[in-house]
């Protein structure tokens, strides 16, 4: 899976939380809203390479995150369009631009 982030002086920082950083290796925890229902809420959101890359194309310093989660832990919304929520991923690594469409 995949996740649009800002690089900020060498941080990849939550684009909805500034003060929430993704760091490459690490497991990341968030609470998650387990409603399907509820298209947009609280919880990491992931999607596929493409999804992620139109959200955060217009940014300027847009990064790329490659991302590992528990298929089990995942909330896919009834309305879903391409993004999904978990509570804990764990960056893999950046995708280098020359890969993002590769």
């Amino acid at each position: 899976m995949y996740k649009a982030v800002n690089k900020v002086d060498g941080k990849y920082l939550s684009n909805y939380n500034s003060n929430f950083e993704y760091k490459i290796g690490e497991v990341q925890c968030e609470k998650c809203d387990p409603n399907q229902n509820e298209e947009c809420s609280f919880g990491i959101h992931i999607s596929h390479r493409m999804w992620a890359i139109n959200f955060g194309r217009s940014g300027d310093n847009m990064a790329l995150l490659e991302v590992e989660v528990d298929i089990n832990s995942i909330i896919i919304p009834k309305k879903c369009d391409g993004k999904v929520r978990a509570n804990q991923i764990k960056v893999i690594r950046e995708i280098p631009k020359e890969e993002w469409y590769a």
